[in-house]
């Protein structure tokens, strides 16, 4: 194939893939445009610098990003930087700790605006420029149909220009600032564990491949035809004269806390402080990008994944593996709307989304589509646009219970999708407090509530389980679930003993979402009970006693209760 075809064809695919043609939106995209990434540490001069230098070159980047990683990924400030994060807001730039500007010093010193265009456009020291980095990342980011039909095109190298804008210029620099690195040890049974944590600052710039800084590569590129002497002048020129800013854009000084961990035999492995374990230490560099990219998922749309509804029944759409889509993850639905006033388009909500399952669109698998089921809102239309939402995958609830071992209740419930990848599948941890009024009983019986002077007694429980919703009608969840735990009174008034058992807790719950993230529930619940355990006020097991059936002891608890409450979800 041609120069000039290659040329045709990537530039075919950079308008269709990136929506610049004159016939769509440029918000309108079929395909989500992956971003160029950079990323960096800041090193302290402590002995840990070697250690993130070794560490940063076991770890990759999600198929998400196109890797613009430089050979040097370390920025050495002064180890009197070295603070814990809550002091960062109290930092003066005026005293020298500014690192945005220590950052931006160190990128136009080393050119790395320029290094990073030189890796985009696969540039030689001696040859020049070339567009094979360009064109896998162009034809790896297109579909099927967009690769069919750019390689019949034969247009010219007169837009590349225009490719280059799109691609390159959706590059970006993260720098991470691994404060306070502490290393832990831990025996256990038979092994140590070593484990090390750090709290994460994010610094993010944009490479300014803008319009000027174009026309001027452009200047610097080596034809075919080039004489030696011109070619020798680009060259040159392009190493002594071309620059490229990398704009400040966003920082989370104080983010989230990184961790990574290794197990090994005693003998060998690195317990002393002063000593790094590798492979602990990789891991929590291998997590601090993960919570980084989290992070800027999270907080800016430039990092979020954006694409268009292709099927509406069921929903589904042009995302996969290759974006580093997880089972249950959140989207919104946005639908363009025309205002006759502004005369514009404008975007608004039209319903919230997860993934349902998840399709492995890499490699020549790049029309593979992912299914999506709907939580809240309206129907979702073919057309309408789809933004990732990163969340927790938490959710806090609070119910009321009306009867047994009811009472108050509060339950965590937590998203496995992205573990197992089974859709709406819980993990749930739940706690309560309930009272019971037994003035109504014979005290005289022989049994446990003799001990009690009082009529009202209170019971705490605590209990681990797990949980299935069903979505119907966009904003119903049906769950069933069931959960195990455990049940204690307070203490008597005669010896200071505790009353306890072992329950399980079988039932279902059906909630409406009234909000993207806030759910009106009722609950119908089968609580059952194990044997009497009886122990003291130093929690010892009291041995002559226990044994008894516990609703013998403790009636009205056992059997089917219902409670409403709400959840909130994060």
């Amino acid at each position: 194939m041609s120069l000039k075809i290659k040329i045709g064809l990537l530039l075919l695919i950079s308008i269709m893939v990136t929506g610049v043609s004159a016939q769509e939106n440029s918000n309108n995209k079929d395909e989500y445009d992956r971003i160029g990434l950079t990323v960096y540490f800041f090193t302290y001069g402590s002995n840990y610098k070697k250690a993130i230098a070794k560490a940063v070159n076991t770890v990759s980047l999600p198929d998400r990003f196109d890797d613009n990683n430089l050979e040097i990924k370390t920025i050495t400030i002064p180890s009197s930087w070295n603070i814990n994060t809550d002091q960062y807001e109290s930092i003066s730039k005026e005293g020298g700790n500014d690192r945005i500007k220590v950052t931006e010093d160190f990128f136009t010193e080393n050119a790395i605006g320029k290094k990073i265009i030189a890796k985009c456009y696969n540039y030689d020291p001696e040859k020049g420029f070339d567009l094979s980095t360009l064109f896998k990342r162009a034809e790896y980011n297109a579909s099927d149909e967009e690769i069919k039909v750019a390689s019949s095109s034969k247009r010219g190298m007169a837009q590349i220009r225009d490719y280059g804008h799109q691609l390159v210029n959706n590059s970006y620099v993260v720098v991470i600032d691994l404060q306070d690195i502490t290393k832990e040890t831990q025996r256990e049974e038979y092994t140590y564990r070593i484990s090390y944590k750090a709290q994460t600052g994010i610094y993010l710039y944009k490479v300014d491949f803008n319009e000027q800084k174009i026309n001027d590569f452009f200047n610097y590129w080596v034809y075919d035809d080039d004489t030696d002497e011109v070619k020798q002048k680009k060259l040159a020129e392009f190493k002594s004269k071309y620059t490229v800013p990398i704009k400040y854009v966003h920082s989370d000084i104080n983010s989230r806390e990184a961790e990574g961990s290794s197990y090994g035999n005693p003998k060998n492995s690195n317990l002393d402080k002063n000593i790094v374990d590798d492979k602990a230490f990789s891991n929590l560099i291998s997590d601090s990008y993960r919570k980084m990219l989290e992070t800027l998922a999270k907080d800016l749309e430039v990092f979020q994944i954006e694409t268009k509804v292709i099927n509406s029944d069921p929903i589904q759409s042009k995302i996969g593996k290759k974006e580093d889509l997880k089972t249950d993850d959140k989207y919104f639905v946005y639908e363009y709307v025309w205002k006759d006033k502004s005369q514009s388009l404008v975007t608004k909500r039209r319903a919230v989304i997860r993934t349902k399952e998840v399709a492995d669109n890499r490699n020549d698998n790049r029309s593979a589509t992912s299914s999506f089921y709907t939580t809240y809102g309206g129907k979702v239309k073919e057309g309408m646009m789809i933004r990732e939402k990163r969340d927790f995958g938490i959710a806090i609830s609070g119910c009321y219970e009306n009867k047994g071992l009811g009472g108050g209740n509060l339950q965590v419930r937590y998203r496995l999708g992205k573990n197992i990848s089974i859709p709406a599948f819980y993990l749930l941890f739940e706690g309560g407090l309930s009272y019971e009024d037994y003035s109504d009983l014979n005290y005289t019986e022989d049994n446990y509530l003799s001990n009690f002077k009082k009529d009202t007694l209170s019971f705490t429980r605590f209990g681990i389980g797990l949980g299935k919703g069903f979505q119907f009608l966009h904003n119903f969840e049906f769950t069933p679930y069931v959960i195990l735990g455990f049940n204690s009174s307070s203490k008597d008034d005669l010896n200071d003993y505790t009353y306890n058992t072992l329950y399980y807790k079988c039932g279902a719950a059906i909630g409406l979402n009234i909000l993207q993230n806030l759910q009106l529930f009722g609950r119908v619940n089968y609580y059952g009970f194990g044997d009497v355990t009886v122990r003291n006020s130093n929690n010892d097991k009291v041995e002559d006693m226990g044994g008894e059936k516990w609703k013998d002891e403790f009636p009205d608890q056992e059997g089917a209760y219902f409670g409403f409450g709400l959840q909130f979800e994060f």
